[in-house]
């Protein structure tokens, strides 16, 4: 089938459809054609990052040789009650 023929055979089938028969009809028509449209990606931003105000804090500290392993630690004291279990 051709896209004219299947448009002449669309409009046949329309013909004589009550109005709210059509209203609905081209509803579904809008959604196709918004589905169906060529949409252009946005454009993302780049991500501009702030340096956190904790950041370099234990910069001058000579005890602490890795911070991640220093922060974990800290982090586990933090959670753990009294009793020895996670607190959540």
């Amino acid at each position: 089938m051709t896209l004219q023929t299947a448009r002449k055979e669309l409009l046949q089938k329309l013909d004589g459809l009550p109005i709210e028969a059509l209203v609905e009809i081209a509803k579904y028509v809008d959604y196709w054609q918004f589905k169906h449209a060529e949409q252009t990606p946005v454009a993302k931003k780049p991500v501009r990052r702030r340096k956190h105000t904790a950041a370099g804090i234990w910069e001058d500290r000579t005890d602490i040789r890795d911070s991640a392993d220093y922060s974990l630690k800290l982090r586990q004291m933090i959670e753990t009650r009294q009793d020895g279990k996670l607190s959540r």
